[in-house]
């Protein structure tokens, strides 16, 4: 937690969403952990809103599938499944076959509540696929508990499909030795509960006994575990409080600062409006001017033709009637002479 804190602090100050989104999700699963569910969902939830925000697609499909986690452990089915559905199509959209196996894993766990068992098989053998084929022994191992405990409840209804029991058997042997080869106390736990209860069935006591040892070792080592993480759930609690106070005064700083950008972007678009509308009139008001002005030219021009059409009419009107004078009346020359 310290040092998960740390971290937080200097991820802040360089400003990396992905890294302040990486420590919340890895908060949220030690909360988890010790099953502060309440506290782990505030968690992943902030983590989610930040991967969201980042448009970062296998952090949104890696904490979402991690919410509905959470969801299935409180046994809130609905909202495990909105969120397992939204993890899978963004999983499936960007390839990220490794998340695919405890998904498909979870969705079928879900279908089986339902009471759809057929369904949820064909989950599990998806899951299976999947995790087989890229080496993912844990969610194969997981998924192989899940398919045994179908085809044992199975032949407890029927009492008469021996193929069902053979194949239960396979598969929490199989997970039993994943389980050991990867030093899972959890997984060596669920498994040999589920050895234990295919050995009762069938009656074959010594097994069963051999089972129920190693299932009641397995659990005592685990609360024993889940009981000294209980000494410092309180300190957790404490530091949980504080950090949601500043990650709530995070997110109020953000939307004052988001806000604050968005009132400074609508002036600055407003003013660029009306400037782009002052502009718009005076290049009306220029072109109308221009026009008006090209008409009045156009005008004074025609005018301007009319009149010397007109002084060229009397202009000539003048020369004609000086040349009927000149040819009508006597010379100087000759009045001169007769008038002197």
């Amino acid at each position: 937690i310290e040092y998960y804190h740390q971290a937080l602090d200097i991820y802040r100050i360089t400003g990396s969403g992905p890294g302040i989104a990486g420590v919340y999700n890895d908060l949220a699963g030690i909360y988890s952990d010790i099953n502060e569910l309440e506290f782990a969902l505030e968690y992943y939830e902030t983590s989610l809103l930040i991967y969201t925000d980042l448009q970062d697609s296998f952090g949104m499909a890696m904490v979402s599938h991690n919410i509905a986690s959470q969801y299935l452990q409180a046994e809130d089915y609905t909202n495990a499944k909105s969120y397992e559905l939204q993890s899978l199509a963004i999983a499936d959209k960007i390839d990220a076959d490794e998340g695919i196996p405890s998904i498909l894993q979870n969705l079928g766990a879900i279908l089986e509540h339902e009471g759809d068992v057929d369904s949820a098989l064909v989950l599990f053998y998806q899951g299976h696929e999947v995790a087989s084929r890229i080496g993912v022994d844990e969610g194969m191992a997981r998924i192989e508990i899940s398919i045994g405990k179908i085809y044992l409840d199975w032949y407890k209804k029927n009492n008469a499909e021996r193929n069902y029991l053979d194949s239960a058997k396979i598969y929490f042997l199989n997970s039993f030795e994943l389980g050991s080869e990867m030093k899972s106390r959890e997984l060596c736990r669920d498994a040999s509960f589920c050895l234990m209860d295919y050995y009762s069935t069938i009656k074959e006591w010594e097994s069963a006994y051999n089972f129920s040892t190693k299932y009641y070792a397995f659990k005592d080592t685990l609360d024993n575990a889940n009981a000294q993480k209980e000494i410092i759930r309180s300190q957790m609690e404490y530091d949980h409080n504080i950090e949601k106070t500043r990650a709530d005064q995070e997110r109020k700083t953000e939307k004052e600062k988001a806000d604050e950008k968005a009132e400074r972007q609508f002036y600055i678009i407003l003013t660029a409006g009306i400037v782009v509308l002052i502009l718009i009139v005076f290049v009306f008001i220029i072109v109308r001017k221009w026009k008006e002005t090209k008409r009045q030219k156009v005008i004074i021009e025609h005018q301007k033709e009319l009149v010397d059409e007109k002084q060229k009419e009397i202009r000539d009107s003048i020369n004609y009637a000086q040349r009927l004078q000149q040819a009508i009346l006597a010379t100087p020359k000759e009045i001169t002479k007769y008038l002197p």
